[in-house]
């Protein structure tokens, strides 16, 4: 009797132990046709589907991305196996080059969803994580979050404020040129009524061009808008808005441009104003690869200007590791990559904190952390090889 209770014990145990490791692997992937465009069409009329295509390219990193990453999550290759034929066709060979420019595709990876007939119903771009990629496949097969119906509704004549911002943000997300749009909006807008929730809203969102006259009506109503927000969205808005144009200075035949753009920063007088300069001038430092001015400047303002941005952080480290020979800077630069670590707990940011610790001489806790990286990578669907040949190198080096 104690034999089979034991047995049966040990029966349950280890059909519970592979129940709890199934639910946590990754078995299935979107199921995508391996036949001509033609045989999509048929095949989706002939299961009543809709058809979703991933526009790619070969060379595209993001659509490498996703490919590895999110298709081959469980969740999303059954919403997308049930809900659509699925084809993926690089854009820039055989028939994809048509399709391309039948569809208008303009950036990398573009996500079409199309009747049975192959009308676009809606469209998106972009890499994203897994969740929200779930979500723009639920909106596709979703009547009033279409991008066709939407867009109906608009060249019908809606004008409701809240349509409107629904609207604005799935066009937004299209990689079409549909600007135009944009700007019949706010033309229709005086500036008192610039001044309201929904307008913030569609300013924040929507409008990054730091020559329109409404991104310049938030710089000189600061206050105002705080009605509807709070300085530090109204201070990260105006940072995001100026941080391409103002880079793009730098890389100016004319070396007078980045001075003026710093004198419209400062006359902006937001707050952060001085750290957007700085981020500015550590950037051109770094396309110029002029390492021993980087690296001052980090060393020299970093705390001051950037101590909890993790992005920033794990850059600055993760250079400093490669370029940098300084013991005492490297010692700093394991410190940013810590923290930047503890910030952020995406792979890539333990992966260079590993890095860090080996490049200070840490090769124990190196080796340690880099498994860790790995084993998260892995968890999560990731691409580990990458970390496991610096891991294999590590392991492998005379000490």
């Amino acid at each position: 009797m104690k034999v089979m209770f034991k047995l049966k014990y040990w029966l349950l145990f280890f059909i519970l132990t592979i129940s709890v490791r199934c639910s946590y692997s990754q078995n299935r992937s979107i199921n995508f046709e391996t036949g001509i465009w033609k045989e999509v069409l048929s095949k989706a009329v002939t299961e009543h589907k809709m058809i979703f295509l991933d526009a790619y390219a070969s060379w595209c990193g993001p659509c490498k991305v996703m490919a590895a990453t999110v298709f081959t999550r469980d969740t999303i290759a059954d919403f997308f196996n049930k809900n659509f034929i699925c084809a993926k066709i690089d854009m820039e060979k055989g028939e994809g080059t048509r399709l391309g420019q039948f569809y208008d595709v303009k950036a990398y990876p573009t996500y079409l969803f199309l009747d049975q007939e192959g009308n676009v119903i809606h469209r998106c771009c972009g890499s994203m994580p897994a969740n929200l990629f779930l979500q723009v496949g639920k909106d596709a097969v979703t009547p009033e979050k279409q991008f066709v119906n939407l867009r109906d509704r608009y060249f019908k004549g809606d004008r409701d404020r809240n349509f409107l911002f629904q609207y604005f943000d799935v066009i937004s997300k299209t990689c079409t040129d549909v600007g135009f749009i944009l700007d019949d909006y706010f033309s229709s807008q005086t500036e008192n009524e610039l001044l309201s929730p929904i307008n913030w809203q569609m300013i924040n969102k929507f409008q990054s061009n730091v020559n329109s006259r409404e991104f310049n009506f938030l710089l000189n109503n600061h206050t105002a808008f705080e009605k509807f927000t709070t300085a530090d969205s109204i201070d990260t808005k105006i940072y995001n808005s100026f941080l391409r144009p103002a880079y793009s200075t730098t890389n100016s035949s004319d070396t007078n441009e980045w001075s003026l753009m710093k004198k419209r920063i400062r006359n902006a007088k937001f707050n952060r104003g001085e750290e957007l300069i700085y981020t500015i001038n550590m950037l051109n430092y770094a396309t110029k690869q002029d390492w021993k001015t980087y690296s001052d400047q980090a060393l020299k303002y970093l705390e001051a200007y950037k101590s909890k941005d993790a992005v920033f952080l794990y850059e600055v480290s993760g250079r400093f590791g490669e370029y940098i020979k300084d013991p005492e800077s490297l010692k700093i630069a394991l410190d940013w990559a810590e923290r930047a670590k503890k910030l952020d707990s995406r792979t890539e940011f333990k992966a260079n904190y590993a890095k860090l610790l080996m490049k200070n001489n840490q090769r124990q806790s190196a080796i340690s952390v880099m498994e860790e990286a790995i084993n998260v990578a892995k968890n999560n669907g990731e691409n580990s090889d990458q970390y496991t040949s610096v891991l294999n190198e590590w392991k492998t080096a005379k000490q």
